[in-house]
Order: structure tokens, then sequence, then C-alpha cells
């Protein structure tokens, strides 16, 4: 987990400030926006994330 929240953070998907960790606003045609949709998905549904 803690890989892919610093992946995610390196790809400017979520910011991290004094501690806490956001989600950057997404560029809406981004690549990044793209992949996060299925995963936004399933968290607000508490999925479990694909793969």
């Amino acid at each position: 987990m803690a890989r892919l929240m610093k992946m995610l953070t390196r790809r400017s998907v979520l910011v991290e400030d004094m501690g806490q960790t956001w989600l950057a606003e997404p560029d809406v045609d981004g690549e990044e926006a793209r992949a996060l949709r299925p995963l936004q998905a399933a968290a607000i549904t508490l999925q479990a994330a694909p793969g």
C-alpha cells in the first residue's frame, strides 16, 4: 500500500501536505484521471479493487 501511495504522489495524483494526503485535482482528460476512475468507483461502492 505504501508503494502505491508513493507512486501516486510521484505522478501528482495525490498531494501530501503536512502529513495529510489529498487527491489532486485531476485533469479530466488526463491519463491519471482515466486510470483512477474505476478505482474511485470501487472505493465509493466498497468493492475490492481489480487486479
